[in-house]
C-alpha cells in the first residue's frame, strides 16, 4: 500500500510512544484514524492532535487482552468508519523477570496483552479485509523478538510469537493483496514504566532495566543515549517500509547489526547472554546473603 490519503487506520497502544507517533504520522501522509488504549486521556490528547492535522480522529477506550472489547472496536470501525485498511498492533507491556521466579499470573498477563490481543484484532478485522480484498496488518514486535535475552524472556517470548505470526500470516494473505509487515524497533527513547513490570532483581539491575540498558551503568545513560530512537523515527520507518510491503522492519542501525552478528556468530550472542545471566545470578546471591 503506497497511498494511505483517505485511508482509515487503527492504532491500539496509541495514546502514547510508538502508537501515537505512528498514528500522527499516518495522518500526516493522509490517512483517517481510529486509535485505542486503555488510557483515555492519552487518546483525547492524540485525537486533538490529529484532528489539528485535518484530519479525522475516532477514539475508543479499549483493553486488547478482553476480547469482547476487541469485538466491540471492531464493530464500531466498521458500522462508523466502514472499516479498517491498516491495523497496526502495538499495543504491549513489558516484564523484567526470570523466568524461574515468574508465576502463571504474569505469564497470562503479558501474554493476553502482547500476543493475544494482536490475535483479537486480527481474528475480527481480518474477514472484512479479505473480503475487500485489500488491506495491510502491521504488527509491532522488538529487536527480542529476533534475538532472546535473559531477564526478559517472557517478553521475548510474545514478541517471537509476533514474529512468527506475522510470516505466516503474510504467506497466507499474499494472494488476497493484503501485506503484513512486523516492525522489530529496537531500543526506544519512551517512558513505558506504567505498562512495565520488574520483578524480584536487585535495586541495581532494576535500575539499569528503566533505562533499557541490560549491561550498562546508570552512570552511563547520558553517554549511550546514541543507542537509541525515537519514537518519531520508529514511525517513519514503519510508513516507508508499508509503502514497500517490506516483511520485517527493523528499526535499529544497532539491531541489524545485532541481526547479522546472531545469523554469522550465534556462539558470541549465547555467550554475551550466559554472561548476563550469570551476573544475574551473582547480584541475586550478594542480596540474599546481605539480607540474611
Amino acid at each position: 500500500m503506497r497511498d494511505f490519503r483517505d485511508k482509515n487506520l487503527l492504532v491500539t497502544g496509541a495514546a502514547s510512544g510508538i502508537g501515537r507517533a505512528t498514528a500522527l504520522a499516518f495522518a500526516v501522509e493522509g490517512a483517517n484514524l481510529i486509535i485505542a488504549d486503555i488510557n483515555e486521556e492519552g487518546l483525547k490528547s492524540v485525537a486533538v492532535e490529529i484532528e489539528r492535522l485535518g484530519r479525522s480522529a475516532m477514539w475508543v477506550r479499549t483493553d486488547v487482552s478482553k476480547p469482547e472489547e476487541v469485538a466491540s472496536l471492531a464493530q464500531i470501525s466498521m458500522k462508523e468508519a466502514g472499516g479498517v485498511d491498516v491495523l497496526v498492533n502495538n499495543a504491549g507491556v513489558g516484564l523484567s523477570a526470570l523466568i524461574r521466579d515468574m508465576d502463571l499470573i504474569e505469564w497470562e498477563w503479558i501474554l493476553s496483552i502482547n500476543l493475544w490481543g494482536a490475535i483479537y484484532m486480527i481474528h475480527y478485522l481480518l474477514p472484512h479485509m479479505i473480503e475487500r480484498s485489500s488491506g495491510h496488518i502491521i504488527n509491532v514486535a522488538s529487536g527480542t523478538g529476533l534475538i532472546a535475552a535473559p531477564i526478559i524472556g517472557a517478553y521475548s517470548t510474545t514478541k517471537f510469537a509476533l514474529v512468527g505470526l506475522s510470516e505466516a500470516l503474510r504467506a497466507e494473505l499474499a494472494h488476497h493483496n493484503i501485506g503484513v509487515s512486523v516492525v522489530c524497533p529496537g531500543f526506544v527513547r519512551t517512558s513505558n514504566s506504567h505498562t512495565s513490570k520488574v520483578k524480584d532483581l536487585s535495586p541495581k539491575i532494576k535500575e539499569e532495566l528503566q533505562w533499557k540498558f541490560k549491561g550498562l551503568s546508570p552512570k552511563l545513560r547520558e553517554e549511550s543515549q546514541w543507542i537509541r530512537t525515537t519514537p518519531e523515527k520508529v514511525a517513519r520507518t514503519i510508513i516507508k517500509g508499508v509503502k514497500r510491503n517490506q516483511a520485517k522492519i527493523i528499526v535499529t542501525q544497532h539491531t541489524k547489526i545485532l541481526v547479522l552478528i546472531n545469523r554469522f556468530l550465534p556462539g558470541l550472542i549465547r555467550a554475551l547472554s550466559c554472561q548476563i545471566a550469570k551476573r544475574i545470578e551473582k547480584e541475586r546471591r550478594v542480596e540474599t546473603d546481605s539480607g540474611s
